[in-house]
This record gives C-alpha cells, structure tokens and sequence, in this order.
C-alpha cells in the first residue's frame, strides 16, 4: 500500500523519470518508492517555489548618547530560621511518656 505523502509526488516524477533514470525499465506508473528515491534528482531539476529569505542587515543598535534608567532594586528575600533538631532530653522524656 502506497502512504498519501509520495502519493502527491507521483504526477511530477512521472515526466522527469525518463530523462533523469534512464537506467531503470520504462513502466507506465511509477511505484512510490522509485519516485522517494530519485525526488532528489527531481527537486534538482524543477527547483522550489520558495522565495530565497531577505537580508534585513544590520541593527542599528541603541541609540548614541542613550542611558537607559537604572534597573529597579527589591528588597533581599530572607528564608526562615530553621526549626532546630530534637535534643537526645526532649526524645528520652518521650521515651519514658510513652512507656
């Protein structure tokens, strides 16, 4: 079974086939896979409707004499203290609570 995407390409492979692979027997339908494999050939030869992209050049930059005003300053974000660790005390009286 032939996938849609070289399904498309079929209609402008099949008149470059003879004059760009004269090596391969003539048919008269082309199968996707010969079309996949010399759609390199094919691209070379017909070329691409894209437009080549356009040089924009050169940025001007920032403006001469320019300062841009001083970035804003916050204020320093502080973590919590930390919750201190049980003492062997604290965990010998539970101990003996619990018992």
């Amino acid at each position: 079974m032939a996938s849609t995407g070289s399904l498309h390409r079929l209609p402008i492979a099949f008149s470059l086939w003879e004059r760009l692979a004269p090596r391969q027997s003539t048919q008269d339908t082309l199968s996707p896979v010969r079309v996949a494999q010399t759609f390199p050939l094919i691209l070379a030869a017909v070329g691409t409707p894209a437009q080549p992209p356009k040089t924009r050049g050169k940025s001007p930059g920032r403006a001469p004499g320019h300062q841009p005003p001083p970035r804003p300053t916050y204020p320093t974000v502080k973590k919590h203290a930390s919750k201190k660790a049980k003492s062997e005390e604290s965990l010998n009286k539970a101990d003996s609570t619990a018992a």
